[in-house]
């Protein structure tokens, strides 16, 4: 098997989904949020100690934030969510529907359908 399939089929029997009531994706938030800050940091100031820097120095900052999010990706994952963009984590409902939340949202207050994506976002009008 070719090493990219073999980490692909590793990466799916690793992180078993998980289906999530609204309340139960609320309950989860916290921790999700507190992983997402830590990256996101960690990731602005890779970022910003990049500036002006050139070559292999460059390179090198850029592969430290891809591993950053990756290991963000993976976090998430672990918990069951998935990461669906960068700061951005769904919660499958099982009905047809992610509960979505992106960082700087205080709560989980949107849904979009399977397919629709982000784009497809609507508030989510029951407590």
């Amino acid at each position: 098997m070719e090493p990219e399939k073999e980490e692909e089929e590793e990466s799916r029997t690793e992180f078993s989904r998980r289906l999530f009531t609204l309340d139960e994706a609320r309950e989860l938030l916290p921790r999700i949020k507190k992983i997402t800050r830590r990256y996101q940091e960690e990731v602005d100031y890779l970022r910003s100690s990049a500036t002006g820097r050139s070559g292999r120095e460059a390179a090198h900052r850029q592969r430290l934030i891809e591993d950053r999010i990756r290991k963000w990706c993976r976090d998430i994952l672990a918990l069951g969510a998935e990461p669906k963009g960068l700061w951005l984590v769904d919660f499958d409902s099982g009905d047809g529907f992610y509960f979505c939340w992106r960082l700087g949202e205080e709560d989980i207050e949107h849904i979009h359908e399977y397919d629709a994506g982000f784009a497809g976002r609507r508030r989510i009008s029951w407590r």
